[in-house]
């Protein structure tokens, strides 16, 4: 009877739980935040790693840099060249990260000059870091149907 009991009132005590619980928003924000922020982190650190390979004329090390920008940039792996190219906003900069890839992969390797590409890169317009895994909240999605049938 005394466990009969004791289940009851813990019973009691999450039903009383769950409906405090029910008509708060769930917690989900303060995590995306935060994931945010790594991101963010994570675009500046390759950034500043473009900076110095540019600067240096260091081919591979700018490939690496921007394959880490790049998977900043949008969901998904960013594993080459071409993944970078397909996530940039500027024709200037496709341009010069399709010249990066010549110069690494080409028939005929030519030296390279990092100047152009963190010309390029400088002049891409900067956006919000998204999460790789992050989707789009119910509140952008479109209703699948009206109510009341109109």
């Amino acid at each position: 009877v005394a466990t009969s009991a004791v289940f009851a009132v813990l019973w009691l005590v999450t039903l009383f739980a769950w409906w405090r619980a029910r008509g708060r928003p769930p917690a989900a924000g303060a995590a995306d935040a935060g994931q945010a922020d790594v991101a963010t982190v994570r675009a500046a650190s390759a950034a500043s790693a473009l900076k110095s390979a540019c600067a240096a004329d260091d081919a591979a090390a700018a490939c690496n840099a921007l394959q880490s920008w790049g998977a900043t940039r949008g969901p998904g792996d960013c594993r080459s060249l071409r993944d970078v190219v397909a996530r940039v906003e500027t024709a200037a900069l496709a341009d010069a990260v399709l010249a990066l890839e010549r110069a690494l992969y080409g028939r005929h390797p030519e030296a390279w000059r990092g100047a152009a590409l963190w010309e390029a890169f400088r002049l891409e317009p900067r956006r919000r870091s998204r999460p790789a895994h992050d989707h789009p909240s119910a509140a952008t999605l479109p209703a699948l149907a009206k109510l009341g049938g109109k």
